[in-house]
């Protein structure tokens, strides 16, 4: 009875012992934990109603100069254009004739008209930005003497006995206008720089190149027309192109602009002066290489 009594308290002190050392080499695994992830800024732009720190979007200043932290581009809006911002403009001036061409010494100084939007892609220090544009430019000059004769060789028809004849002509035509009309493309840039006198006025100088492809239209009148070949009884047509002249232009010129920025609450209102040198290429009379001129225009602008 009493091997009994001892074997069962040796039992129950190996069930009570061998559990305590179990939990002592062995741990539970605790589950893995997994940091939550980053809050990553929406690729939108900043609501209007917030305060950037300062420095990141500009407390002053046009605001075309200000970027959003989250997209790198002017807020109020997502870009419109491949690069933001965008500006359309408009320019006049005079356009001065340089005396390249045909009709250079009677071409008095001419009126010219350009418009366009051109797009701008802002460097990081806003300190200057490279810009593109796309424009339509006109150009008129009268003469100061529609007596002056220039010739012109082409083909002149004459009715004769019924029929119509092909003969070769020198037509002394008199000049009285002279219209141009071009598409523009260029490429540029410009700096910018804080005024001193006017408080968030920045001032802006810049330069670009491009080229230029149209139409030219002269009006003119009809001096004398030397038909060869023409014989007694030969009666002219009349040709249109003795009054009313045209020819394709081509072109390219390169000009320099001086603008200040005036921030406005949605936009920034450009002001300021550009002279441009073109040339182009066109035949109205014959040896006629087209022309050239300095233009002074005045030019304004929105950028958004």
């Amino acid at each position: 009875m009493s091997r009994l009594c001892f074997a069962l308290s040796l039992l129950g002190l190996l069930l009570f012992e061998v559990p305590n050392c179990w939990g002592q080499n062995q741990q539970p695994q605790q589950p893995e934990t997994i940091p939550a992830p980053m809050p990553v800024p929406p690729p939108t732009f900043l609501p209007a109603t917030m305060v950037s720190p300062p420095g990141v979007m500009g407390a002053d200043g046009p605001i075309t100069m200000q970027l959003d932290p989250c997209t790198n581009f002017p807020p109020s809006g997502p870009p419109i254009s491949l690069f933001s911002p965008f500006e359309f403009f408009a320019r006049t001036g005079a356009g001065l004739d340089t005396g390249r061409g045909g009709f250079s010494h009677v071409l008095r100084t001419g009126v010219g008209v350009d418009a366009g939007v051109r797009s701008f892609l802002i460097n990081d220090s806003h300190t200057g930005a490279c810009y593109g544009d796309l424009g339509i430019g006109y150009l008129y000059n009268d003469s100061r003497d529609n007596g002056h004769g220039f010739i012109r060789t082409e083909t002149a028809l004459v009715t004769r006995l019924g029929q119509t004849v092909p003969l070769i002509s020198e037509t002394t035509l008199g000049l009285r206008e002279l219209h141009r009309t071009n598409a523009r493309l260029a490429f540029g840039g410009e700096r910018y720089f804080q005024s001193n006198r006017w408080e968030n006025v920045k001032y802006s100088i810049g330069g670009d190149i491009g080229g230029v492809w149209g139409n030219v239209t002269a009006k003119t009148t009809l001096i004398n027309r030397n038909i060869m070949g023409e014989q007694q009884g030969d009666v002219p047509i009349d040709n249109p192109r003795d009054l009313h002249s045209s020819s394709d232009n081509k072109g390219f010129f390169f000009g320099c602009n001086f603008n200040a920025i005036f921030p406005r609450k949605d936009y920034d209102f450009v002001m300021g002066t550009r002279i441009e040198w073109e040339r182009d290429y066109f035949r109205i009379i014959d040896n006629d290489p087209g022309s050239s001129e300095l233009k002074l225009y005045l030019e304004i602008g929105w950028r958004f």
